[in-house]
């Protein structure tokens, strides 16, 4: 019998979701079991859809891809800094 997994990160839903896409399962079949599993902190339909396109296009990684002008780093020092200087 299942049980819902209440912690979860988005790259274990995904691995999933790549594990059954190489299983050969269809999108829609693997949301039915990660609902079963995940509840409601389950990725939408059309997330399982989307990624599972994706693998089959042959991504390997699980994680986001970086975005374009998205920071790669933080230092907090100088954010400390501008907040105590206004």
């Amino acid at each position: 019998m299942a049980f819902a997994l209440e912690n979860s990160t988005i790259e274990e839903q995904r691995s999933v979701i790549r594990f059954l896409t190489a299983a050969g399962e269809k999108p829609a079949a693997i949301h039915r079991w990660m609902v079963i599993v995940y509840g409601e902190k389950c990725v939408s339909d059309k997330s399982v859809r989307k990624w599972s396109a994706r693998f089959r296009a042959g991504r390997k990684s699980v994680g986001d891809d970086q975005r374009p002008g998205q920071a790669n780093t933080v230092i907090m020092s100088d954010l400390i800094d501008k907040v105590d200087n206004h």
